[in-house]
């Protein structure tokens, strides 16, 4: 085999493999039970307040209201974020267009998205939302669209 395609199929099989750990990580974090990912939560939201503490002259921030809940919602979307990112990454090696990668990439964060949600519905005290499959696949998007930016730039420096 020509050292290119060696490179070929090598760079095509750590780019799925990304993906497969990905989806692994987001599978693991998805079976933690509702205490378990509260305490994580909660444990982020603490980290944010000592920042905005460091940051600000105000040492009088606390938790209040639902912190706990707007980083959780941003921990998915986060989540999905990484995923589509790294599913643009993995469908550049299949031989299709540009239009075809964003198609197909936003079908597998929906699909993901929305078995995950499902999976949540086994979890202890968890349960599936479809809004949270909006919240998610809007991070997919995202993802796509800053691998988008930057495979431009690239592409442009080239």
């Amino acid at each position: 085999m020509s050292l290119y395609l060696n490179k070929f199929f090598n760079n095509k099989l750590i780019a799925w493999t990304l993906v497969i750990l990905w989806c692994i990580c987001i599978f693991a974090f998805s079976s933690d039970n509702a205490e378990k990912s509260s305490a994580k939560s909660k444990a982020v939201a603490q980290k944010v307040v000592e920042v905005a503490k460091t940051i600000s002259s105000n040492n009088k921030l606390t938790i209040k209201g639902n912190l706990e809940h707007y980083i959780r919602k941003l921990a998915h979307m986060s989540e999905y974020f990484i995923l589509a990112f790294l599913v643009c990454n993995a469908l550049k090696y299949t031989g299709l267009r540009v239009q075809g990668q964003i198609i197909y990439s936003i079908l597998f964060v929906l699909i993901y998205a929305s078995l995950d949600e499902y999976h949540q519905t086994f979890v202890p005290g968890r349960d599936g939302k479809p809004f949270d499959v909006f919240i998610d696949s809007f991070g997919g998007i995202l993802g796509i669209c800053a691998y988008r930016i930057i495979t431009r730039f690239k592409e442009r420096r080239t």
